[in-house]
């Protein structure tokens, strides 16, 4: 009997052993095959992560993670219009009444260009008709998460709103605006904030030049060389907002958080920090942030410079509650 009862004990440990075993298989497997179907889902291969208990630039090759095919969809957008014209008697400090008015200003044209992509997108009264030339940009701006511009926030925008709301279009879909003349006002002083001057300042180009004021009125007369010359100088500030966004994204406040449209996770389905300006994975520890009551971890984006801070503070429950503050006179 004691041989019998051995002989089942070594069996059910070997038992137990082979079962551990397949166990352990079968959880690897598993995660093989999530990671294999989340590649699969995704086809985008991100950069190593820089391990966050590095204050340095750290091993790149430590950790592989995979990016979902989520982006923030941003639209570069300029627009033109035509100047309104009336009668008038004078030339400096003129009320001029409605009844003076003979024609409104309106859209001439406008160029758009998507993030990631190399094709500017065109369209003017001359070549669409304002119709399909309306209709085009507002179902740009519906798809948009975000819209950059120089300005666009006081002229751009609201010109097109104007469009929509004679046409009694519905609004476009909301989308968020990163206005980089209100970057460049409020962190630089520089000698002129024209697009033309800050592109010139930084070396990235310049705006087309034209005859002036004529260019507009051969446009309005449908002077086809013309339109050729707008078409260009239109499509040319695009281009200019492009490489200006680039140059300002550690300078630009309330930017749309891309970590809100990127899902960044690492080998074991873990989400990861992404710079919310730029969405890279390379971040680094750059000293604490001290602030009336409270201590937040600081990071700095190792691609675009963006200086970044935690959410959640890293001061002690204990020592939250010893720390006081001045009240209010």
């Amino acid at each position: 009997m004691l041989s019998v009862g051995t002989a089942f004990v070594g069996r059910d440990w070997k038992l137990s052993c082979v079962l551990w075993k397949l166990t352990v298989l079968c959880g690897q497997l598993d995660r093989i095959r999530r990671k294999y179907e989340y590649i699969w889902k995704s086809r985008v291969l991100v950069n190593s992560y820089i391990p966050r208990s590095t204050n340095s630039t750290g091993n790149r090759d430590s950790l592989v993670l995979y990016r979902e095919v989520v982006s923030l969809r941003i639209l570069y957008l300029d627009i033109e219009t035509a100047p309104s014209n009336g009668w008038f008697w004078g030339l400096f400090k003129q009320n001029i009444s409605i009844d003076n008015i003979n024609e409104a200003g309106y859209t001439l044209c406008w160029s758009a260009r998507w993030e990631g992509d190399k094709e500017i997108l065109f369209s003017s009264v001359h070549g669409d008709g304002e119709k399909v030339m309306v209709d085009r940009i507002h179902a740009l701006l519906s798809e948009a998460d975000a819209v950059i511009h120089y300005n666009g926030t006081n002229f751009d925008i609201p010109i097109l709103n104007s469009e929509f709301f004679r046409r009694k279009m519905d609004p476009p879909t909301p989308y968020q605006q990163i206005d980089l003349l209100r970057t460049v006002r409020s962190r630089f002083r520089l000698v002129s904030n024209k697009l033309d001057w800050v592109a010139r300042e930084l070396g990235i180009g310049n705006k087309v030049h034209h005859k002036g004021m004529t260019l507009w009125h051969g446009c309005m007369a449908g002077v086809d060389k013309d339109w050729k010359v707008m078409e260009k100088y239109n499509k040319q500030d695009v281009n200019l907002l492009v490489k200006l966004y680039k140059l300002l994204l550690p300078w630009i406040q309330n930017h749309p958080n891309r970590g809100l449209y990127s899902d960044v996770i690492d080998k074991m389905g873990n989400p990861v920090t992404v710079c919310p300006n730029c969405g890279s994975i390379h971040l680094v520890r750059n000293g604490m942030e001290h602030l009336a009551t409270q201590s937040y971890q600081r990071y700095k984006c190792a691609d675009c410079g963006t200086p970044l801070r935690g959410r959640t503070t890293v001061l002690p429950i204990e020592k939250r509650r010893a720390i006081i503050t001045t009240s209010k006179l």
